[in-house]
């Protein structure tokens, strides 16, 4: 049975200035056939999408929602006016 609470992770991410580290909330199995990734707008988070993650888990996806940088900023995690980090892929799962 999928885990209906997610794992805080965090990956490496390449940005101006250097590596950061981007976190992101994860459901289900890693060995899920199907990999769900839910992006958030600007102001939001990735936990926006705790429900239908939930629910994509319990029917055996993985879900990904990752905090992008846009909230880490206002967060003051990042320097404002940043040129935009672009994660690196996770871990393809056939």
């Amino acid at each position: 049975m999928p885990s209906m609470r997610p794992q805080i992770k965090q990956v490496s991410v390449l940005g101006h200035g250097g590596f950061r580290k981007l976190s992101y909330a994860e459901w289900g199995s890693p060995k899920a056939a199907r990999t769900v990734v839910c992006v958030h707008g600007v102001s939001r988070t990735g936990r926006d999408f705790d429900m239908l993650a939930v629910a994509l888990a319990e029917q055996g996806a993985r879900v990904v929602a990752p905090d992008l940088p846009v909230v880490e900023a206002a967060n003051g995690w990042l320097p404002p006016l940043i040129t935009p980090i672009v994660p690196t892929p996770l871990p393809w799962q056939p």
